[in-house]
């Protein structure tokens, strides 16, 4: 009898720790919101020239990494351009999630990381549209 229940315990304090790791990770927002995530990756990668990479990378040589032209795009450029929007969409997500945050030391993070999200994004996205466009 000693055991079984020494089992129990442990089973709930696995169950409770298993609870409590999910609550964390905030992965019912996911599992809730997949077709949000779907619609949103759809445009992250329409956005960011999915449909021109495709078309007009078999034209350039394999080598190239960056085109100076502007009707070309390779798929590293694509690659870029999706994390930068990925990148300044989270970064404007945390902006928010930090103006509707209830706890101050959580609204302060929220709001530093989103604005470095930001701010990094920003810079990327003027060094591509600089090196693509003003060379």
């Amino acid at each position: 009898m000693m055991i079984k229940e020494k089992i129990k315990i442990l089973q709930k304090k696995i169950l409770n720790l298993k609870a409590s790791i999910w609550k964390s990770l905030r992965l019912n927002i996911i599992r809730d919101n997949v077709l949000l995530l779907i619609i949103f990756a759809y445009f992250a990668f329409y956005s960011s020239g999915i449909i021109n990479t495709i078309l007009e990378a078999g034209r350039l040589p394999s080598t190239a990494l960056f085109t100076p032209y502007k009707n070309f795009q390779t798929w590293i450029e694509f690659i870029v351009a999706v994390f930068n929007f990925t990148g300044g969409s989270i970064g404007v997500y945390l902006i928010w999630r930090g103006a509707n945050s209830v706890s101050s030391k959580d609204a302060r993070i929220n709001f530093i990381i989103g604005m470095l999200l930001l701010i990094i994004s920003t810079i990327i996205g003027v060094i591509i549209m600089y090196t693509k466009y003003m060379i």
